[in-house]
C-alpha cells in the first residue's frame, strides 16, 4: 500500500502483482463498512510485501464505483494477480463510504486519478507494456473515457453500468453544480462538456488507427430517471447508446450484455465473468 500525490489528491494505491514459487498464501484488509465508520477486516489468498515472481505482466487498473474503496474488487485482484497480471486499485477521493463529495466532482477526477495509477503502475520494475482497466459505474465511467482518450496507452477496458451522461447531463444532475465543466463565472457550459464527453474523442481515436476491446454490460433493472422526460439518461439506455456508438469505430472490438439484474454485484459479476477473458485475448494477442 502506498499513498501518492497528484496535482493536490492524495490516492492510497494497493498493488497486487505474481508471488515468487513457494509464497505461503493469506492476508488481510483493514477497511471500513458503507457506513464509512464501522471497521472491518476482510480476509483473502494475497500475501502482502511477498517476494515477487520473475517476469514482466500486463497491467489492469480496478477501479470502483461511487462510493467504495480500493477493496471492493480485491477478490478479484488476486485472481489476475495469480494469473499473471500486475494490478492497481487505488481510493478515489470524493468517492470513498468515509468522503462522499458531489457527483460532479468525482466525474472530473475520476480519469485523472486513474492516468495517475497506471503511471504509478508502469514505472514498477515487473510492468509490461499492455494495460487495461476494470471500472463499474463511476469506475466505468472514467474506464471509458480515459480509454477513448489515450488509445496509446490502453489496450482494453471492462466497462460495466457505465454512469455516463450524453449529449448533456440531465437539468437536475449535480454534474451541472460543481464547476469542473464551466467557465467565466458558469458552473456549466455546454460546449465545454460536450468536448469532454466520449462521444467527442471517437473521431481523433478513430484517426489514429489503434485497435481497442470494450466489454459493455448493463443490468435490465438500473437506475431510472424520476423524470420521465429524462428516460434517454437511464443507465441501461445510456450503456446501450456508448455501444451503439463505439461499435462504429472500425478499431474499436466491442461486445455488449445486458444482465438481468440493477445496479449491483449480481450484474458486475457475471461481466467479469464474461468479460475478462475478452480482455486477456487484447492483453496476449496471438
Amino acid at each position: 500500500t502506498e499513498c501518492l500525490t497528484t496535482a493536490g489528491r492524495s490516492l492510497t494505491i494497493e498493488v497486487w502483482y505474481p508471488a515468487a514459487p513457494g509464497t505461503l498464501p493469506g492476508g488481510t484488509y483493514a477497511t471500513l463498512l458503507r457506513d464509512g465508520v464501522t471497521p472491518v477486516t476482510l480476509h483473502g489468498l494475497a500475501a502482502r510485501d511477498a517476494e515477487a515472481a520473475q517476469g514482466r505482466w500486463p497491467l489492469v487498473i480496478l477501479s470502483h464505483g461511487y462510493p467504495g474503496n480500493r477493496y471492493l474488487m480485491a477478490h478479484l485482484a488476486e485472481a489476475l494477480a495469480s494469473r499473471g497480471y500486475l494490478v492497481g486499485a487505488a481510493d478515489h477521493p470524493g468517492s470513498l463510504y468515509e468522503d462522499q463529495r458531489p457527483f460532479g466532482e468525482t466525474l472530473h477526477h475520476r480519469p485523472l486519478d486513474q492516468r495517475f495509477l497506471l503511471g504509478a503502475l508502469a514505472d514498477l520494475p515487473n510492468a509490461g507494456d499492455a494495460a487495461a482497466i476494470v471500472g463499474y459505474s463511476m469506475g466505468g465511467y472514467g474506464a471509458l473515457r480515459y480509454t477513448l482518450a489515450h488509445p496509446q496507452v490502453f489496450v482494453g477496458a471492462l466497462v460495466l453500468s457505465p454512469a455516463v451522461y450524453t449529449p448533456l447531463p440531465p437539468i437536475d444532475s449535480s454534474t451541472r453544480e460543481f464547476g469542473a465543466f464551466g467557465k467565466a463565472g458558469a458552473l456549466f457550459d455546454d460546449q465545454i462538456y460536450t468536448a469532454l464527453n466520449y462521444p467527442a474523442l471517437l473521431p481523433s481515436f478513430a484517426q489514429t488507427g489503434l485497435g481497442l476491446s470494450l466489454f459493455i454490460a448493463v443490468g435490465d433493472d438500473e437506475w431510472k430517471n424520476e423524470r420521465p422526460e429524462d428516460w434517454l439518461h437511464d443507465l441501461d439506455i445510456e450503456a446501450h447508446m456508448v455501444f451503439n456508438h463505439v461499435s462504429r469505430v472500425p478499431s474499436i472490438q466491442s461486445e455488449f450484455r445486458v444482465y438481468d439484474g440493477g445496479h449491483d454485484w449480481d450484474v458486475w459479476r457475471r461481466g467479469f465473468v464474461e468479460g475478462l477473458p475478452f480482455l486477456a485475448r487484447a492483453l496476449h494477442p496471438g
